[in-house]
């Protein structure tokens, strides 16, 4: 398996979103592109990472790789690499090591990294396919700000819809927070086919997902009565990452 990043930007970006990911990370190669999924540990979190093949060049690969990588390995990798540098990568399954190159391409002079993988990588994770009945997107700043607020107040939050409303509402000691958002107000998009919805989600699951935030001006956010919420960020066009958090029952 051979495929090229040819800049360094979009290589620097992709190791970022790996490592707010997990410390260890399944990927799956293909010549549609890059798939990373991983189910926390407890079970709360589904991550989704979907690079499209416009990201890359000169893919070789039968059918798709399947391996794992420590994202610090690659973060390493991606500290040296400067502007001017195409990343190139090559699996060698016999001795389980990735090699990535960085190439300069004015001077053509190449540095060279190999990375050991695992090849014993459990059965894939699927996504969650569910019908949601409230959709929204917002910008991801605006969003941000509203979760800075809840982990203020409180563990929790109610999320709910009701008469073309967003409603976040937590309570804590002595304190209740609550913010609203409805079209144009700041959202950029709604659509809901009930009323009212509500479900709990925890603070400290959905404050991470912001993480990604630079990737992304805009989150798509989905939710229903008592069941996982998903946040959905592009990635400027190459990609999506995604992620479904459970409710608090």
């Amino acid at each position: 398996m051979r495929f090229t990043i040819p800049k360094s930007t979009d290589f620097k970006k992709v190791v970022q979103v790996l490592t707010k990911i997990s410390d260890e990370v399944p990927l799956k190669v293909t010549h549609e592109g890059l798939t990373c999924r991983v189910l926390s540990e407890d079970k709360t979190t589904l991550t989704s990472l979907y690079l499209s093949a416009s990201m890359f060049e000169d893919v070789e690969v039968e059918g798709e790789e399947v391996f794992k990588v420590r994202t610090k390995d690659l973060a390493n990798v991606a500290k040296r690499a400067s502007r001017n540098d195409i990343t190139e990568f090559e699996l060698d399954r016999a001795n389980r090591i990735l090699t990535v190159r960085l190439r300069d391409k004015k001077t053509g002079v190449i540095r060279q990294f190999d990375i050991p993988v695992s090849l014993e990588v459990e059965g894939e994770v699927g996504e969650i396919n569910l019908n949601y009945p409230v959709t929204f997107e917002v910008l991801a700043s605006d969003f941000k700000e509203v979760l800075s607020d809840l982990k203020i107040v409180g563990d929790e939050v109610e999320i709910s819809y009701s008469q073309g409303k967003i409603r976040f509402r937590s309570e804590g000691v002595g304190r209740v927070y609550e913010a609203f958002m409805e079209q144009d107000r700041p959202l950029i998009y709604l659509s809901a086919n009930e009323e009212p919805v509500s479900s709990v989600y925890a603070v400290d699951l959905l404050a991470p997902t912001m993480k990604v935030a630079s990737a992304s001006s805009v989150v798509r956010v989905s939710f229903g009565e008592n069941i996982p919420i998903q946040l959905k960020f592009d990635i400027k066009g190459q990609g999506t990452i995604t992620y479904w958090l459970a409710p608090r029952t």
